[in-house]
């Protein structure tokens, strides 16, 4: 069987998509691989969607490019355009995908549905290490599914929800997630809308995590009763060498409170 390998980098979808209408999958034997990154270029919704089944079949056949200057295989669509429809689509080459380690779907208007298909994929995922979601718009209901595949999932050490619509409920899930993955080292939740009581919530988590490194929450609406229950979190966690808070609302006694405990845990920290 002839296998055709094309690994797009720093391309449109118009293009990639371009390519998939001249490879026919289904003769000859031949097999895309893609690894796009880029702006949608002006991609109609048909050559989208068509573009995003070639790329579901390649993820699920587990013959995704490799770069030749990296271990990881890395599909970068950032700025594509994607929406729901397309994080669905990719999702579903997802749950199948032995040999993909990096997802870069940021800035794609991708709301509460995509992330609960994303999550979904995570739960039958074993492979994926990196998924990066920040300047979407992702809300409670779609952190709380992707807090359901992380409970599961084993894989998984980098989470970015940064720049999202994620309130006291969604980082709640999060919260409950991390008493049972023993995985993911990075979350980032920074420029949300967590509060006292979702940091509260992530502080309860972190007394039974021993997996996570580093947690990043700035620019949030954390005041000082979800900095005390941070700092109570921080004390019993076992695991986290790095916390981000800049931009939060807590006074001083609260932020002394975080200092010393960090002090004396030696977690570096960023008020």
């Amino acid at each position: 069987m002839t296998r055709l390998h094309a690994f797009f980098v720093g391309t449109s979808l118009a293009s990639a998509a371009a390519w998939i209408r001249a490879v026919p999958h289904s003769s000859r034997g031949l097999h895309a691989h893609m690894g796009c990154s880029g702006t949608s270029g002006g991609v109609g919704g048909a050559a989208k969607a068509e573009l995003l089944r070639g790329l579901a079949r390649s993820l699920c056949a587990g013959e995704f490019a490799v770069d030749s200057r990296s271990t990881c295989a890395a599909l970068r669509l950032g700025d594509s355009q994607l929406g729901d429809e397309g994080a669905a689509s990719i999702a579903d080459g997802l749950q199948c995908a032995p040999k993909l380690h990096n997802l870069h779907l940021h800035r794609n208007a991708i709301g509460d549905a995509g992330a609960a298909a994303l999550g979904r994929a995570l739960e039958a995922n074993s492979a994926l290490r990196v998924l990066e979601l920040y300047s979407n718009a992702v809300g409670d209901a779609g952190a709380a599914a992707l807090a359901e595949g992380l409970q599961s999932n084993g894989a998984l050490v980098h989470l970015d929800l940064g720049d999202n619509c994620i309130g006291d409920k969604g980082a709640a899930a999060l919260g409950v997630a991390l008493k049972a993955n023993r995985a993911l080292g990075a979350l980032w939740l920074y420029r949300n809308a967590v509060g006292d009581a979702g940091a509260a919530a992530l502080a309860e988590g972190l007394q039974a995590n021993s997996a996570l490194r580093g947690l990043y929450l700035p620019d949030n609406a954390i005041g000082d009763a979800g900095g005390a229950a941070l700092a109570e979190g921080l004390h019993h966690n076992r695991g986290l060498r790095e916390v981000w808070l800049v931009g939060n609302n807590m006074h001083s006694r609260v932020t002394k409170q975080l200092r010393r405990i960090a002090e004396e845990k030696r977690i570096e920290l960023l008020l």
